[in-house]
């Protein structure tokens, strides 16, 4: 499921379409105008603004998959707070990479109907590569028409600016603003708006969950080409089936399309946490999959009782240290692993 935090009560309506039309069930929907409020009043570096942002967030998480955040204002703020295994989206991020990516060294016409928004927007724009100029244009009387509850006069305000400005690309900061786009489909250049294209980035998130015994192949398949030591025993669907049995909360997997494309083995035995197998596959990489993998086995590691958790790190590889230590992890001086192999007759005794 996918969870909306709004900043005005007009947009549940907007994603509930969006959702139906593009194939997702219901959304579970927040609704906190107080959030704006607040932004417009004392800015976006209010730690208390922070502190409730994240509060709303953490609220709607616990019941969804992935959270996007449909205000452009306070939107850096709710992805900022996104440290857990519930990834969170900020709106208007898909919008700002097709904009660049369109715009390539070309002007891009950043269009407000909110003061609030240009800043933020820009900063976005900016970090997905922009490279061309970014001019900003404040549709002057289209917040009142807004708030006022003038959708129509709204849209026509927004539509007749975007016609006077020059720009490779437009882009329309807020996403109460895609009911321009209608407006504009014969304009001579882009016009983006972000609802569209969030729900569809959301819909599109991997999702993660418990491994099933009918994942061990694609597991086993996803440790052959993404899992780095050679020295380890080797990998078979029986030992990974009597992972399933023993603890079937154990293996956490990412699924995207019926692929399985990330792994992490949270173990608990009671006494100590350990971490194994975290696995990307390599064309997945560097889209935050493997932060999302721990951050859903700590919680659950945590959940069990576990004050410490250990994480396997190979000691020549030192890309995984470096990311390990970004995750605040630090190697245990005077330590060692040691370790004895079962022999293979004691294994078949065992089942194994």
């Amino acid at each position: 499921m996918i969870g909306f935090l709004h900043t005005a009560e007009t947009h549940v309506a907007t994603f509930e379409a969006l959702l139906a039309r593009q194939g997702g069930g219901p959304g579970r929907h927040a609704v906190c105008p107080d959030l704006l409020d607040a932004a417009r009043a004392g800015g976006t570096d209010s730690e208390a603004l922070a502190a409730a942002v994240t509060a709303a967030v953490e609220q709607l998480r616990a019941e969804v998959d992935v959270v996007v955040c449909t205000c452009s204002t306070i939107a850096a703020l709710a992805e900022g707070a996104s440290t857990s295994a519930v990834p969170v989206l900020r709106v208007d991020r898909p919008m700002a990479a097709r904009a660049v990516a369109l715009a390539g060294t070309g002007r891009i016409a950043l269009v407000a109907a909110l003061e609030s928004t240009l800043a933020p927007t820009r900063a976005l724009l900016e970090q997905e590569g922009a490279a061309g100029e970014i001019v900003e244009l404040l549709v002057a009387g289209a917040w009142d028409a807004f708030e006022a509850g003038d959708h129509d006069a709204y849209a026509d305000r927004i539509a007749t600016a975007v016609r006077a400005c020059a720009a490779d690309v437009v882009v329309l900061a807020q996403a109460s603003m895609a009911g321009a786009v209608p407006l504009l489909t014969d304009h001579p250049v882009p016009v983006l708006a972000s609802p569209a294209t969030a729900v569809a980035a959301a819909l599109a998130t991997p999702r993660l969950r418990p491994a099933v015994p009918e994942d061990v192949d694609a597991v086993l398949a996803l440790w052959a080409r993404a899992a780095e030591n050679a020295d380890r025993p080797a990998d078979s669907a029986d030992t990974v089936r009597a992972l399933l049995a023993r603890d079937p909360q154990a293996l956490l997997v990412l699924e995207a399309d019926g692929e399985v494309l990330g792994s992490v083995v949270a173990g608990w035995d009671g006494w100590r946490a350990r971490l194994y197998r975290l696995a990307v596959a390599p064309e997945h990489r560097r889209r935050g999959h493997a932060r999302r993998l721990v951050a859903a086995a700590e919680e659950r590691l945590r959940r069990l009782g576990a004050t410490r958790i250990e994480a396997m790190v190979l000691e020549d590889n030192d890309a995984g240290r470096a990311w390990w230590a970004a995750a605040g992890y630090t190697p245990q001086q005077g330590w060692r692993r040691w370790v004895r192999a079962v022999p293979e007759d004691a294994r078949d005794r065992m089942g194994r």
